[in-house]
């Protein structure tokens, strides 16, 4: 098989796996990373092929950051009521 003329050429961002600016095009126009030490060359072409796991990475992150946040205000919650219990008393009526 002849590769087209565009094999090898360098190609724009980063690569998903290890971060670094060393995509190229590939055999077969696959986008990849060149650097021998990445330990997932091939996965900006997964992303592209796949892209609902980009979108669903990203979801995840979002909600793991959402959680965290209604954590930190139930744990502010729970201590706010320890407190107003510990400064009145339990069973004391105003």
């Amino acid at each position: 098989m002849t590769q087209p003329s565009h094999f090898g050429a360098t190609v724009q961002g980063r690569c998903p796996a290890c971060g670094k600016t060393s995509l190229f095009l590939g055999e077969g126009g696959y986008v990849t990373c060149a650097r021998l030490d990445c330990l997932h060359p091939e996965a900006a072409t997964e992303l592209l092929e796949q892209p609902d796991a980009l979108r669903i990475t990203s979801t995840l992150a979002q909600l793991t950051g959402a959680v965290a946040g209604v954590t930190a205000r139930l744990d502010e919650h729970v201590n706010a009521v320890k407190r107003a219990v510990a400064t009145r008393g339990v069973g004391d009526a105003r």
